[in-house]
């Protein structure tokens, strides 16, 4: 069934085990009771919000701990299609009554076009959105579609949203959300399910662990934009355990204690064509996890990111177990030492722009020879120990080329 929404007061629906969407109040359709209806009607309905505006929650229906979507947050316990007609245009707003949505629903339950904003359900998890299935043998899926999760406040894991179940994000925004009013877990998101973020951007949340996210299982990241987040370790992300995959990330600007750094990890995490970018630049990486693998292709500030080393062995195809400090910093001492050699490509030391050359294409289709054309030897004349020939007197072109000259030993040809 497709339920069109046509008022934003917040309104319950008339009868709560109606599937009929009426609010007691107007008599319109309202967005808590076409929620309402929807779960009334088994299988996936659709919810139309066809009006702009802020969807703001009543005070007249605060009340934590409901689970009926009478008051308080929007549970949702079947699965349904909620579409706004944009986030800037549409705006759900939980008035730090309560978290925005609850989703336990077996099934797959999508949310695209709207934002989600302003919620708190005090010591819970999940300020804008708790999305998982009660029942040991159901699972709760989430899409979120062109969505902004903003501003949300709860004092549990999670400032935005967290996830037990399976969660998918897709151009979308997590933004200055605040875990446990910034010693919690998971500043935007928290993740102990299966995470999977696709064009996103994670930006300004603060948590204890984990700012932008803080995740206990799987995640995948791509097309990633995390920065500007704030943690006292993992500023960007702190990953616990199971898989974390990382292609195409941007991590800038987090901020972190010292020591914490922008990603800590403690399980397996891969990642290529990656940026890590964070202050102090020793820091960006640590980590304590059982795998830390290097697809290649990445930009690291410093060498925090790059697999450690003991031996070439360790390294995987197509990079080399080396010193990574500059030449003007080594020492028979940092040399040896194993949280000094890292692996990477094996041409990324031959010059200061090395680490930028791997992800650029070649500036010129120009042949080589043409531009490094080879110059006629000079001959060659024994020079004085310790200095140097003019070159000024070199004739701009010869017509023949005579042999070149013997040099002493010990001496300089010009």
């Amino acid at each position: 069934m497709t339920y069109v929404v046509n008022s934003t007061a917040d309104e319950a629906n008339a009868s709560p085990t109606s599937t009929a969407c009426a609010s007691a109040g107007s008599g319109l359709c309202t967005l808590r009771a076409a929620i309402q209806a929807a779960n009334n009607n088994p299988g996936t309905d659709t919810i139309l919000l066809s009006t702009p505006g802020v969807y703001r929650f009543s005070e007249a229906l605060a009340g934590r701990g409901e689970d009926m979507a009478a008051t308080g947050d929007l549970d949702i316990l079947d699965a349904v299609t909620i579409a706004g007609a944009g986030a800037g245009s549409v705006i759900i707003d939980g008035n730090q009554l309560d978290r925005v949505f609850d989703v336990s629903a077996n099934g797959t339950t999508t949310i695209s076009g709207v934002t989600i904003r302003n919620g708190n359900p005090g010591a819970g998890d999940g300020g804008g959105i708790s999305s998982g299935a009660t029942a040991t043998n159901q699972v709760a899926t989430l899409n979120l579609i062109n969505v902004v999760v903003t501003q949300n406040t709860p004092g549990g894991f999670g400032g935005g949203i967290a996830n037990t179940d399976v969660l998918s994000l897709t151009d979308a925004t997590v933004s200055d959300n605040t875990s446990g009013t910034g010693s919690g877990f998971g500043g935007g998101i928290y993740n102990a399910g299966t995470a999977t973020l696709n064009r996103v951007t994670v930006s300004g949340n603060a948590a204890g662990g984990g700012g932008g996210l803080g995740s206990d299982f799987d995640i995948t990241l791509t097309n990633v934009t995390i920065s500007g987040n704030t943690a006292s370790s993992g500023a960007a992300l702190m990953h616990n355990g199971g898989q974390a995959t990382l292609v195409n990330v941007t991590i800038s600007n987090n901020t972190a204690d010292p020591m914490g750094g922008a990603v800590f990890n403690l399980g397996d995490a891969t990642f290529k064509y990656t940026i890590f970018a964070h202050v102090p630049a020793n820091e960006a990486c640590n980590n304590f996890g059982t795998s830390f693998v290097s697809g290649g292709h990445n930009i690291d500030v410093g060498t925090s990111c790059e697999v450690p080393c003991s031996v070439p062995s360790d390294c995987p195809t197509g990079t080399t177990c080396t010193n990574n400090l500059p030449p003007s910093r080594r020492s028979a001492t940092t040399v040896a030492r194993r949280s000094r050699r890292r692996c990477s490509p094996a041409a990324r030391r031959s010059t200061p722009g090395a680490r930028t050359a791997l992800l650029r294409p070649p500036t010129s289709a120009v042949p080589v020879t043409a531009r490094a054309r080879p110059r006629p030897p000079v001959p060659a004349t024994p020079v004085p120990a310790g200095r140097r020939a003019s070159v000024t007197a070199r004739p701009r072109s010869r017509p023949a080329v005579p042999p070149v000259a013997t040099v002493p030993s010990g001496k300089r040809a010009s």
